[in-house]
């Protein structure tokens, strides 16, 4: 009896030890089930596709002597998710597939921003996916603006105190990740942020890291997807812009192009996901931009990310603006599954259901 305690002894050392302090950090197997099966995850090997009978596929632009395929070299970034206590589940249904698609391989921190303090519960659910690597970030107060409150209760006058909550709060959040979060203390340290939405899931293995190419090639703003919108909702945004431009002419990078695609919709980019060349936006020329339209506009009406893509159509070269065809990413309503062959092969999407063969589409507009 003595001779079996001690043998069970020496095995739970042995495998509290291959756990936790093999490397020194938490195990990449604590990030949970990957592609939504019941299987215990395993730690990655070095070049190991999540899919064992898939190889890698490096992504066909990119030599492999760059500096992005490194597997030491990082860039200043992080993950950032804005979300509520309450939206738990899609944010950890989004870490989870980040962290089995890319970020279990590259180990960047996850910013986590609020209009609150999170919950115990939250944050003990975030250090289970992802160790020290999360970090928490609460909106200042005062950044909160009240008339988007009266805007969103007057337009809503029937709905429920529930209803009308989740509406202030979106309002605000769409308000403030148009422009404040770029100097939120957290994100402020860093160069680049790949700001993504709660419940997006990666749908494809990251085999390189975007925020290094992103930087080695200058690149201010990458993104994925990209939506039609009715001129009508976002008049007001687009009159506006004229009107900044008008007063500050030298900010336009191209002053041959209009601040109006055309008189009937609006191509936007999705905040599904998008990566940001932070300093770029916290720059006098965007943030000039921002603060003008920050108090001229009805957040309500959702034009956060119609502010994002006019101000990128402005003061942005079309060479600096990057369609990152190869990650797959599937959101609330829209599905972006790379179309190339090669690419796909690491996918786990159908390329027939891509967001980019249906009529809401305009990624066309801003890829050519």
């Amino acid at each position: 009896m003595h001779r079996i305690c001690s043998l069970l002894v020496v095995y739970v050392t042995l495998l509290f030890i291959y756990i936790y302090t093999l490397d020194g950090k938490p195990r990449p197997a604590l990030v949970g089930p990957r592609w939504g099966t019941d299987t215990p995850p395993q730690p990655l090997a070095d070049g190991e596709s999540i899919d064992k009978e898939r190889p890698i596929r490096v992504h066909p632009n990119l030599d492999p002597s760059e500096p992005w395929l490194n597997v030491t070299d990082r860039a200043k970034a992080a993950i950032v998710i804005v979300a509520s206590s309450r939206d738990y589940t899609n944010v950890q249904k989004t870490v989870v597939a980040l962290e089995a698609g890319f970020n279990g391989r590259f180990m960047y921190p996850y910013i986590f921003i609020n209009d609150e303090p999170y919950e115990d519960r939250f944050r003990q659910n975030m250090y289970r996916l992802v160790g020290f690597r999360a970090n928490y970030g609460v909106i200042e107060p005062g950044l909160l603006d009240p008339r988007v409150t009266e805007d969103v209760l007057v337009k809503n006058e029937m709905w429920s105190a529930t209803e009308s909550n989740q509406s202030i709060w979106k309002a605000h959040m769409d308000q403030y990740s148009a422009g404040h979060i770029f100097n939120q203390p957290l994100v402020s340290l860093m160069d680049y942020i790949w700001l993504i939405k709660p419940g997006a899931e990666l749908t494809c293995d990251i085999t390189y890291d975007p925020f290094m190419y992103m930087q080695k090639r200058n690149l201010k703003y990458g993104w994925n997807i990209a939506l039609k919108r009715n001129m009508v909702q976002i008049g007001s945004m687009v009159n506006h812009s004229h009107q900044f431009i008008d007063v500050y002419p030298e900010y336009q990078v191209n002053p041959n192009q209009t601040t109006q695609q055309s008189l009937s919709s609006f191509c936007e980019f999705s905040d599904t996901m998008q990566i940001y060349d932070a300093n770029f936006f916290r720059d006098v020329r965007y943030w000039r931009y921002f603060e003008w339209l920050d108090h001229r506009l009805d957040w309500s009406l959702g034009l956060g990310q119609a502010v994002i893509s006019q101000g990128i159509k402005l003061f942005l070269k079309p060479e600096q603006v990057y369609f990152f065809s190869d990650i797959g990413v599937h959101g609330t309503g829209s599905l972006h599954c790379p179309q190339p062959k090669e690419l796909n092969k690491k996918c786990v999407c159908n390329k027939k259901d891509s967001i980019e063969l249906k009529q809401e589409s305009c990624a066309y507009n801003w890829h050519h």
